[in-house]
């Protein structure tokens, strides 16, 4: 063969390899989506068109372990949104990261630029604003669940389309259902019981945060994870204003492994409550590092805790 044609076939024969590896990843990514669409048969797709009503919680379970296969049908059916199948609608489609302080962009770091994952977003707001994972699901093609206790913010949230489970719920602070007492104010709202008093003086006091106080009904993390299907998280964004190891401590996670968690440790004012801050920061590493194979990747002053699985 001459050494004319034997560069012709190289490159052909090189053409047809990257072709056919483009077609694979491809494949792979959608497939990755299919899979995940076969878990969410419980309840059908949100109609944006249609006024969206909070669901009512069977009372009988209120007392049920977590891993109650009533209670986990109960969530699938009548809780748990599922993904939306039409294009996202968003109000700043041009941005890249949503994130208040890096998060996702450190997350994203951390993983490699990963492709595929599924994460948790507890605390997703409006599901743009300051949204820890927007990013992975515009830029990675990522699914997850989105967590939003505050009505109208969930609304909001429905009609962005996001490609992503969503439930309007507070997360137990216990292995079982509850009803729990939920500060209704958007942000700097959450579990009132679990609120230290640096927090309640940022927001206004104690006296004016308990008049926007109402009882939520709040589901088991592991419950909702159980209702999807998923064991693996890639990333876990935790942000509700003070009850966050309680909720990480609901988690069996020798069964459940999330590979990166953000998770917010300040409480209060940065300055006036830099000892509950320092205290929870404290806890939260204590508990992951200690118990379970994490190591701390960064702390940011103003915000988070990065923690990642040691060998991801």
């Amino acid at each position: 063969m001459s050494t004319r044609k034997f560069i012709v076939v190289l490159v052909i024969s090189t053409i047809a390899l990257v072709t056919s590896w483009l077609l694979t990843n491809r494949q792979n990514r959608n497939s990755t989506r299919r899979d995940h669409q076969r878990l969410y048969s419980c309840r059908p797709e949100f109609d944006t068109r249609t006024r969206w009503n909070q669901p009512k919680f069977s009372k009988h379970l209120l007392n049920s372990s977590q891993t109650t296969p009533e209670l986990i049908e109960h969530i699938c059916k009548d809780w748990l949104l599922p993904p939306s199948t039409k294009p996202c609608r968003l109000k700043r489609p041009w941005m890249l990261h949503y994130s208040a302080s890096n998060q996702s962009s450190r997350v994203d770091e951390i993983l490699g630029g990963r492709t595929n994952g599924f994460f948790i977003e507890c605390g997703a707001a409006d599901g743009e604003t300051l949204s820890n994972s927007l990013f992975f699901e515009k830029s990675r093609n990522w699914t997850g669940v989105l967590i939003e206790g505050f009505e109208p913010w969930f609304r909001k949230l429905l009609r962005l389309r996001r490609h992503a489970y969503s439930v309007s719920a507070c997360l137990s602070a216990v292995k079982r259902p509850e009803l729990a007492h939920f500060t209704n104010i958007g942000y700097g709202g959450g579990l009132f019981d679990y609120m230290k008093e640096s927090h309640l003086d940022r927001f206004g006091g104690k006296t004016k945060l308990l008049k926007r106080t109402v009882d939520m009904q709040c589901l088991p993390l592991y419950s909702i994870l159980r209702a999807i299907g998923v064991k693996h998280v890639d990333y876990f964004s935790l942000d509700i204003e003070g009850a966050e190891l309680e909720i990480i401590k609901t988690l069996p996670l020798d069964e459940i492994t999330v590979d990166v968690f953000t998770i917010e440790y300040i409480v209060g004012d940065i300055r006036k409550g830099r000892e509950d801050s320092d205290e929870k920061l404290k806890a939260i590493t204590d508990y992951l590092v200690g118990r379970y194979d994490y190591e701390v990747f960064h702390v940011n002053r103003f915000d988070d805790v990065f923690l990642k699985r040691r060998n991801i």
